[in-house]
């Protein structure tokens, strides 16, 4: 039998095996791009389908997600995660999501859901610091321990510092009040915060003036920032 019959047999024998491991593993989702992304580091234009563990990584261009949970996925630019049935890890960049059901977000030890139906968050990641925001319906964050340590209204957004499980939170630090259902709206609004509960750091309150986006930043020590581009003081 000559060298290349053999090729062939072999590369027959693993398109059979690849074709049985794709009809095992059915897709969890779509990821839809106008541009490039890449899928567990294998660029793709356009449409691919999104397996259970699959990494999907924007470059230029946004990506949405439709998974079959009923979970709509915003993936912008320049982001990356790890998609699952029933959560997405955020690793880095910024995602938004509009959920049916309790689809989960995990970003830097944080775990993130919607408490209500209707609940939509975005989630960015800024260095050590990780920013949740509810743009309709009530969100809750909890720490890697499963401690709730915050309870978001919709139109606010908080900004979190994780530390080292087990690190006590810094002395004269107070726990977070969530806020009041409804929230707040417009640039400056709502009241300061200190530090949250061990493990955490509530670091600012921010305002979302507008559904995706920051119109003012609240200093926990309660003075009143209002940057040009929106960023939390201090955040690069």
């Amino acid at each position: 039998m000559t060298n290349l019959r053999v090729q062939a047999l072999i590369a027959a024998a693993l398109t059979a095996n690849l074709s049985l491991v794709s009809a095992a593993t059915p897709a969890i989702g779509v990821a839809f791009s106008n541009g490039t992304l890449l899928i567990n580091n294998a660029s793709t234009v356009g449409n691919a389908s999104i397996f259970d563990g699959s990494t999907v990584e924007t470059n230029a261009t946004a990506s949405r997600l439709h998974l079959k949970s009923g979970a709509d996925v915003q993936l912008s630019s320049a982001s990356r995660g790890k998609v699952y049935s029933n959560r997405m890890v955020l690793e880095k960049g910024v995602m938004e999501l509009k959920a049916a059901g309790k689809y989960g977000i995990e970003a830097r030890s944080l775990q993130i859901t919607g408490t209500d139906s209707d609940a939509a968050a975005k989630v960015s990641i800024h260095g050590t610091t990780v920013q949740v925001a509810s743009i309709a319906g009530h969100v809750q964050v909890a720490n890697a321990s499963g401690a709730v340590v915050a309870n978001i209204a919709p139109g606010m957004a908080f900004d979190f510092t994780p530390q080292d499980q087990g690190a006590s939170a810094p002395s004269g630090g107070n726990k977070q009040t969530p806020p009041a259902a409804g929230g707040a709206s417009g640039a400056g609004a709502g009241s300061g915060i200190g530090l949250s509960h061990t493990g955490v750091i509530v670091a600012a309150v921010v305002v979302v003036g507008a559904v995706g986006s920051t119109a003012g930043v609240l200093a926990s020590q309660g003075t009143t920032n209002v940057p040009p581009n929106g960023i939390s003081p201090g955040r690069p």
